[in-house]
């Protein structure tokens, strides 16, 4: 049958005809309006059949589901299928050499990495899997790591960065980023934030939001041990401080050591001890904190003197005028327990040498400038004792010297339990005509039977005290009885 016989046959059978049709063989092109199918069964190609679009540039081949298009192959210079709304239930496989390109918004999937901006523009970053567990952000090139911003990152693990990698803030002035955790009950707070500034910083520490204002609150903890073993004396953490130096070497040069002493449950203690380097030499400590007590240096271990440079210095000054009693320094003891003694700030110097001009245990110093004065009493010592009802027994005294010598224990020539002389520029023209060994104040009279008693006028002679006059000689005061 011609097939122009037959194209008509059929457009007549879709007029006309409603039957079913036997298996058809078509040998050429069928040309025909819109048709609609019902009651279709199954539909059978053979290998190597054919559903193509027109051959002119434009021409597409829709498929449908009802009044939605899923596929529109479209004939043109390069062929396309775009692919409507659509589920997928199974996995898509792509080869390895080939990728998913979602070129409207510049992303491309393969089977190694998602990548981000086409190649065209070089702007493609790419999330890379590198081996198992493990994805990377890489540049297009593929030869450097490449930068991640998220609003909120969330590892169900742990963060891993890599050696001589950071965490960095905004290359931007005066910004920062904080390190925040859960306040129970309150919320997110930071507790320590990196600051850029002129002079960067990092701050530990948080705000007084959800913070007892009255009391202590701990925000920064330093641990060492609590681990499987038991820890022993000596035990402990330091924090060591590096600076560099003119040869542009970094070194330790100080450090805060807390030391375990006593390792025993119930009963620990633990001793601080402040360590700074001084001429060159490892830190060494110049100060501990040991229970209620503070050392600088031990018995064993005592610190080294630099002549010219006091262990201790303090330096104060007081502007007041005379609305109270100005004390740099001050030390009380309370005595209390019956038979007790000591109490005292003891400063003890030991010389097994022979020492130069002078050495003094303890000194005391007061200068004037050339307007200062005192309106009452000034002296470079003071010595004070306070008596009371209960005074009673024993031996009081404001002032105490004493010397102290073994058997056998030679006695200098010059040896005395108080030493008088002048010093200065004016020594001989205004102290030496002028000062006085004692001064009385008001409160010692002088009367009979006073402090200065003026009804003795020809006692018995009792004996006299030695002194030793500025020429060397020997003198005594006499000691009368009345």
């Amino acid at each position: 049958m011609p097939l122009s016989q037959l194209q008509f046959g059929l457009s007549r059978l879709n007029s006309v005809y409603t039957g079913t049709l036997g298996a058809i063989t078509l040998s050429g092109a069928v040309a025909g309006g819109d048709q609609t199918w019902t009651n279709v069964g199954d539909m059978t190609f053979a290998a190597g059949s054919i559903l193509a679009s027109g051959s002119t540039n434009g021409n597409t081949l829709l498929l449908r589901a009802n009044d939605t298009t899923l596929m529109t192959f479209t004939t043109g210079a390069t062929d396309t299928l775009d692919i409507g709304a659509h589920s997928i239930s199974g996995d898509v496989t792509v080869a390895s050499t080939k990728g998913i390109n979602f070129d409207t918004y510049g992303i491309k999937i393969t089977d190694t990495y998602i990548q981000f901006g086409d190649d065209s523009t070089a702007l493609g970053p790419k999330l890379k899997w590198s081996d198992v567990g493990t994805v990377v952000v890489r540049n297009a090139a593929d030869n450097a790591n490449g930068s991640l911003t998220v609003s909120i990152l969330s590892a169900s693990s742990y963060v891993a960065l890599a050696t001589a990698t950071g965490i960095y803030g905004p290359n931007t002035d005066s910004t920062y980023f904080d390190f925040q955790v859960r306040d129970n009950s309150v919320g997110r707070v930071a507790v320590a934030r990196a600051q850029g500034a002129a002079d960067p910083y990092f701050m530990v520490g948080r705000d007084d939001t959800g913070v007892a204002l009255n009391t202590v609150t701990d925000m920064f903890y330093l641990q060492a041990g609590s681990g499987t073993g038991n820890n022993a004396a000596n035990f402990g953490l330091g924090v060591p401080w590096y600076l560099g130096n003119a040869a542009s070497e970094v070194e330790e040069r100080g450090s805060i050591d807390l030391v375990l002493t006593t390792a025993t449950n119930g009963a620990e203690a633990a001793q601080f001890n402040f360590n700074v380097q001084a001429a060159g030499a490892a830190p060494s400590t110049i100060l501990s904190l040991l229970g209620k007590s503070a050392f600088m240096g031990t018995s064993g271990a005592p610190i080294a003197m630099v002549v010219g440079t006091p262990t201790f210095a303090l330096y104060t000054t007081c502007a007041d005028e005379g609305t109270g009693n100005a004390i740099p320094f001050y030390v009380k003891s309370t005595m209390t327990g019956a038979g007790g003694y000591g109490a005292r700030s003891q400063f003890d110097m030991t010389a097994n040498v022979a020492l130069g001009g002078y050495a003094n245990a303890l000194k005391a110093y007061t200068s004037f400038g050339a307007t200062g004065k005192v309106t009452g009493l000034a002296s470079a010592f003071c010595g004070e004792l306070a008596l009371s009802a209960g005074t009673t027994a024993g031996s009081y005294a404001a002032l105490e010297a004493e010397l102290v010598a073994a058997t056998g224990d030679p006695v200098g020539a010059s040896t005395s339990f108080i030493y008088c002389n002048a010093g200065g520029t004016g020594s001989t023209t205004v102290i030496d005509a002028q000062a006085s060994l004692f001064y009385f104040g008001p409160q010692l009279s002088a009367g009979a039977n006073g402090f200065i008693d003026t009804d003795i006028t020809a006692g018995t002679h009792y004996g006299g005290i030695r002194i030793k006059m500025p020429d060397g000689s020997i003198k005594y005061l006499a000691v009368v009885s009345a």
